[in-house]
């Protein structure tokens, strides 16, 4: 098991090691809190697409486990949220 230490920068990404992005052949990661913290797991097997209609968003092929989609879910829509609330505080301040 490899062992680094991770920064997180000011606009909230941290880098991953070159030598562990190198180990899987994908841009995407699942992020799970559990009790003795962050576990980050490659997704494998997505697909990105664009439709001519504008649209765009991931497939995955292969299926993924439900409680994992459920959980990226979760966490997007708290994600919408939050930056909603943000702007919201924003334009009250400039409005």
């Amino acid at each position: 098991m490899s062992i680094t230490s991770l920064k997180l920068h000011s606009n909230g990404s941290v880098t991953l090691p070159k030598a562990w992005r190198e180990q899987f052949p994908t841009h995407h990661f699942i992020a799970l809190v559990r009790p003795e913290g962050l576990l980050l797991k490659p997704l494998l097997d997505v697909v990105e697409y664009e439709g001519e209609d504008g649209s765009f968003g991931l497939r995955f092929p292969t299926g993924i486990p439900a409680e994992e989609l459920l959980t990226m879910v979760q966490s997007g829509n708290r994600a919408l949220e939050k930056k909603g609330k943000s702007s919201r505080k924003r334009s009250k301040r400039h409005g």
